[in-house]
């Protein structure tokens, strides 16, 4: 600026302050899961010292920590000429030990773990002669309760409760866990996987388009094995992140121990062919009386459009017996067969019947357009949209349509490429795009079918 003033994000300044008391800022965003893709939102949480500030939702993971430093910042006595701080409030004296205090250890520790940082309620008791009490809620560890002559103290006390049980938890897993995580990562790179952290889960799991299969050696099938056909994945607990990932690597390593990996597809010589009933029309009374028919507690979903075409060209349902392609194409004189089909247009926007795909994201835009501008405001998770993926404990959304055929199915699915785009754009379909278009459906619905019987299987058995 003209004037020589320095202009210092709230970011920078939080640092300095921080830099003045020994303290360091921890941020973790989280990103709210009903945005859009194009339009996301996050929301960062910082903690300082045991104390959290939260910001507002913004566009990006940047915003969101800048936000939530400057809020941050609000909670300092500061100055307004410069980066001077005004006389900081008296501090409790450091412990004896030289250990972080019991509020800092249950935040970092609930950070590491991924778990909702905990609440803290202080009440005023000093009526009845015995100061403040506290209650710490940790979720899924339950409610502890501390006293003391302030209310720092009583925080101290409730949060010391909680670190005790935790702690009480995780101080044996970590002490066999250590060294775990560095000979997992031996193993992923040497056998070609991906190991991916989550907050308190590890997963090792295949490359982009692959699927990892897991044959026990032994010959036992235990429940830790279940969905080894996919990936494998573990929880751990400790009071560092380094400690969480030790204990889940430990719970992982003597599976993989027992395995012989193979990185490939299942093997499978016949092609994926589509045996459901199909339906192909451009008739709206037709079209509405198919989803009344079949559109009942699920369906598979996918579309196909003409490159440059804002909308869609074709809708494809699909059950484990039927399947639709509903030609959606603007008619003549210019208004979508979805104008015409009640029933069609309140099964895509009903969040109550999911309707299972692959890739669904373009799909979802092109189809909102169409629908309207309520439909633009909403998400295609909010209207029941969902992937096929998303009903695995663990994936890689790249992972191909080919690979979960031939994994669940034993099939090959070799279609893709086999229509050129710019043909959907014509009706009626030739024999070609009809068995394009019905087996892209298709093949969710029986990939559906044979999850389910997979997870009912397992469940049976364990």
């Amino acid at each position: 600026m003209c004037d020589g003033t320095v202009v210092k994000t709230a970011k920078s300044i939080l640092n300095e302050l921080c830099q003045k008391r020994g303290l360091t800022p921890t941020y973790r965003v989280s990103r709210d899961a009903a945005s859009l893709d194009h339009e996301p939102r996050f929301m960062a949480e910082v903690l300082v010292g045991g104390e959290v500030a939260t910001g507002d939702w913004s566009p990006t993971v940047k915003a969101a920590e800048t936000s939530a430093a400057a809020a941050a910042i609000l909670l300092e006595e500061l100055r307004d000429d410069g980066l001077v701080i005004a006389e900081a409030p008296k501090k409790a004296p450091p412990l004896a030990n030289g250990e972080k205090r019991a509020k800092s250890q249950l935040f970092e520790a609930c950070m590491a773990c991924d778990w909702a940082l905990p609440a803290l309620a202080v009440v005023d008791d000093a009526a009845d002669g015995a100061g403040f009490a506290c209650t710490c809620d940790v979720a899924g560890r339950g409610r502890f309760e501390g006293a003391g002559a302030t209310a720092r103290e009583a925080e101290e006390a409730a949060c010391a409760a909680a670190v005790a049980q935790i702690g009480a938890e995780a101080r044996p897993l970590v002490a066999d866990a250590r060294g775990s995580l560095r000979e997992l990562r031996e193993i992923a790179v040497k056998e070609g996987l991906i190991l991916e952290a989550s907050g308190r889960e590890l997963c090792m799991g295949p490359k982009r388009s692959g699927v990892l299969r897991l044959a026990p050696q032994t010959g036992r099938v235990g429940r830790a094995e279940r969905w080894s056909e996919l990936a494998l994945a573990a929880e751990g607990i400790g009071m560092s992140r380094a400690e969480v990932q030790d204990v889940a690597a430990a719970r992982l390593l003597p599976l993989l121990r027992d395995c012989a990996l193979a990185i490939a597809p299942a093997a499978a010589d016949a092609e994926y062919a589509p045996t459901q009933r199909v339906v192909a029309t451009d008739d709206a009374a037709t079209i509405d009386g198919w989803v009344a028919e079949h559109g009942g507690a699920w369906v598979a979903l996918d579309s196909e459009w003409v490159p440059g075409m804002r909308g869609l060209a074709l809708l494809q349902l699909a059950t484990p017996t039927h399947c639709l392609l509903a030609s959606v194409l603007p008619p003549r004189h210019g208004v979508s067969t979805l104008d015409g089909t009640p029933r069609l247009r309140s099964l895509l926007l009903d969040p109550a019947v999911p309707k299972v795909g692959k890739a669904l994201q373009e799909d979802w835009e092109r189809f909102a357009r169409m629908a309207g501008p309520d439909a633009e405001k909403t998400s295609a998770w909010a209207a029941g949209w969902r992937e096929v993926t998303d009903l695995l404990p663990f994936h890689h959304t790249g992972v191909s349509v080919d690979a979960l055929a031939r994994l669940f199915l034993g099939r090959r699915f070799a279609l893709k490429g086999s229509v050129d785009h710019k043909s959907w754009g014509t009706w009626p379909l030739g024999d070609a795009q009809r068995l394009y278009a019905a087996a892209d459906a298709c093949v969710v619905a029986d990939l559906v079918v044979s999850i389910a019987e997979k997870e009912a299987s397992e469940a049976r058995a364990s």
